[in-house]
């Protein structure tokens, strides 16, 4: 029997169409790729630091919007991680 935990694959929903939060939510792009608070990263690539440090060393998912792919491309790999 072994002491491990089991393999954890975190999925990021980035980028939907803001149509809950309507016209709150009517932003390009989306409120995740802003940076929080004014620190240098954005709640997107937050959200990925955190899951990294707890699905390690499983991979991470996104779901995106096609409309929103590449940015979620582009600020994921400007992280230190492999997303």
């Amino acid at each position: 029997m072994t002491d491990s935990l089991p393999l954890l694959i975190p999925v990021l929903l980035t980028g939907g169409n803001s149509r809950r939060l309507w016209p709150l939510g009517d932003t390009l792009p989306p409120k995740p790729f802003y940076p929080l608070l004014g620190g240098a990263f954005s709640l997107l690539q937050r959200t990925a630091q955190r899951a990294a440090f707890f699905a390690a060393p499983a991979p991470i998912l996104t779901v995106t919007n096609a409309l929103h792919a590449g940015l979620t491309h582009f600020q994921l790999r400007k992280m230190d991680k492999h997303f």
